[in-house]
């Protein structure tokens, strides 16, 4: 499967000589492999990359028992690498029906979005939400573009009062494998998820720093409750907040994963 190795590490915004490192294979051969010479790797060495990837062993798919916990950038080759993944397990289908998904009625042949709203600012109010087909689930992070936002176009942007401010925060037009779940939605008009508290927030917090992830109980458990709408969600985003320096570290810190990258792009010194 090195199409879907390649899509994986490009929506995660991993490169190829990072895939290296992990594994400790050599960088050429992974090139290699990845785009279309499958003798340079032996089953051994693509193996490690299954295992480092934690993919099932056998199919190279993602595994049924597992929340795969992805930071996913909204730019073009991200999302249309995650849409390829996504694609690829719907088409296999290798695993049952989850009694979650029946309850839930989903739209059929497309992984069911759940935004989890909170901790988010105006620009990303849902900064986390749930893929989930069969028994295969993701956990994403979406994230704000390192480049300067008005220059990408997969983000909804919405001119606020006739000002210059807008209103920018993902949504799901790039990705035609995913549809939003029953009574779940993130537009203009429209803000509806799983309210997030501070203790499930805390801990997506600390799964950042340490690299783990949920257990598939626990993150049904979250996405069992009921949806939350944000009623003053349409007038707060007709009327923007005026700026403060706390909401302006907030946008830095979403834009930017690290302090250094914020201060070259502000050029200080």
């Amino acid at each position: 499967m090195p199409q879907f190795i390649l899509d994986i590490i490009t929506a995660r915004g991993w490169s190829i000589r990072y895939l290296a490192e992990l594994t400790g294979l050599s960088y050429s051969g992974i090139r290699d492999y990845l785009h279309g010479q499958p003798n340079r790797l032996s089953q051994q060495r693509v193996l490690r990359i299954y295992d480092m990837l934690d993919l099932d062993l056998t199919s190279g798919l993602l595994k049924p028992d597992a929340v795969y916990a992805w930071r996913i950038e909204h730019d073009t080759n991200t999302l249309a690498a995650l849409n390829r993944v996504l694609r690829v397990m719907l088409e296999v289908e290798p695993y049952p029906a989850s009694s979650l998904e029946e309850n839930r009625h989903d739209t059929a042949f497309k992984f069911a979005a759940i935004p989890l709203i909170g901790g988010g600012v105006d620009v990303l109010p849902a900064p986390y939400c749930v893929l989930y087909w069969r028994e295969v689930t993701l956990l994403i992070q979406w994230a704000l573009p390192v480049r300067q936002v008005r220059k990408v176009s997969t983000f909804h942007t919405q001119d606020a009062g006739g000002n210059n401010s807008s209103a920018m925060y993902p949504e799901l037009r790039n990705l035609d494998c995913a549809a939003w779940a029953d009574g779940m939605d993130v537009s203009n008009e429209r803000l509806c998820g799983i309210q997030l508290t501070p203790s499930q927030l805390a801990t997506l917090k600390g799964m950042e720093m340490s690299g783990q992830s949920l257990d598939t109980k626990t993150l049904d458990s979250w996405i069992s409750a009921e949806p939350t709408e944000d009623k003053d969600w349409a007038v707060t985003h007709q009327n923007q907040p005026a700026w403060t320096w706390e909401r302006v570290l907030h946008q830095l810190q979403l834009r930017y994963p690290h302090p250094e990258q914020a201060a070259k792009a502000l050029k200080l010194r």
